[in-house]
């Protein structure tokens, strides 16, 4: 074979290489195109449910603010928005519900009687119980003192948890980081279901869901008694609820029989695992803002009957409220 044929031989082999390495070098750009298109999409349309569902959130509020107060919600009759955390479901199919917080248990301002009732009533020890209780007063006060059955610093140090915060929860979420509390059921999914970090001690039995109506001695079948009850009438004085429980209940219990300013608004799609939920303080002497967003996060999805939207309500709109 002659010098001319062999550099032939070579040349070709080289263009051969190149042409593979090309192949592969395309083969990749295209993958790399088509995995950016994907999440591209992906991203395009996580951003598109955001706007639906704060789209949802502000036809919410805009209700809210343009509807008189009651013991049950906001409205009345047909168009009343009731706020004991019920579903809605809006014209563009986005699922809301809205909590009065007053509702829910204060993890920061509380009866540690009231916080142990209802760790028990979720299936704990008395001595579970107690022990949760002490360790999430010790978390939020400002000393290192430990109490009988809490927690301190030097706790979470030899369980290599972060240290308490020495003040008070912004968050119901926090409690996941209370020593003994990360595995409690009320608080998975979502801690906010039944705990509120607002600093009122009172909880409106008129928008308690069934756990926190226990923390006041009530068993299932007396809880469930007072939520039928205040379906067709709300409960107005201590005695009224006294008597629909069965239970003697002191005059000085933290009960309150309306609404506050704090709420938790949530909007979720049924195609959808995460909801997005808001925190949300009204300001009613405030006419440029009457509402202010505490605290927002993704949270997961309400499940059950929530996700059936031919079974749930419809939500009492602006435009609903005008044709009626």
């Amino acid at each position: 074979m002659s010098r001319v044929q062999r550099s032939r031989g070579y040349i070709l082999v080289a263009i051969l290489a190149l042409l593979v390495v090309m192949s592969i070098v395309a083969m990749r750009m295209h993958n790399s195109v088509q995995h950016y298109a994907l999440e591209t999409g992906h991203w395009q349309e996580w951003a598109n449910l955001q706007a639906k569902l704060h789209d949802a959130r502000d036809q919410v509020l805009y209700y809210m603010l343009t509807q008189s107060l009651s013991d049950w919600g906001f409205g009345k009759g047909r168009k009343l928005l009731r706020i004991d955390g019920r579903p809605y479901r809006m014209p563009s199919g986005v699922m809301v519900s809205v909590q009065d917080e007053r509702g829910l248990m204060s993890v920061n301002e509380f009866e540690p009687v009231k916080m142990r009732q209802i760790l028990h009533s979720s299936g704990l020890s008395s001595e579970a119980a107690s022990r949760l209780t002490d360790a999430l007063m010790d978390y939020t006060d400002i000393d290192d003192l430990r109490r009988l059955n809490g927690a301190e610093s030097s706790d979470y140090e030899r369980a290599r948890k972060q240290p308490p915060a020495n003040d008070y929860l912004k968050s119901a979420y926090e409690l996941k980081g209370v020593m003994g509390w990360e595995e409690l059921s009320l608080l998975h999914p979502r801690p906010s279901d039944f705990f509120t970090a607002t600093r009122e001690p009172w909880i409106n039995v008129n928008t308690a869901p069934l756990p926190v109506l226990k923390a006041f001695g009530l068993d299932d079948a007396q809880a469930l008694q007072v939520i039928e009850h205040r379906e067709l009438a709300p409960i107005r004085t201590p005695r009224h609820f006294q008597a629909l429980s069965g239970n003697l209940i002191s005059d000085d219990e933290p009960f309150w029989f309306y609404p506050g300013i704090f709420y938790r608004i949530r909007a979720w799609s049924p195609d959808a695992y995460l909801a997005r939920e808001w925190h949300i303080m009204f300001f009613y002497s405030d006419e440029t803002r009457p509402w202010r967003v505490l605290a927002s996060r993704a949270v997961a999805r309400p499940g059950g009957t929530n996700n059936q939207t031919s079974d749930v309500q419809e939500f009492p709109t602006s435009v609903q409220t005008t044709l009626q």
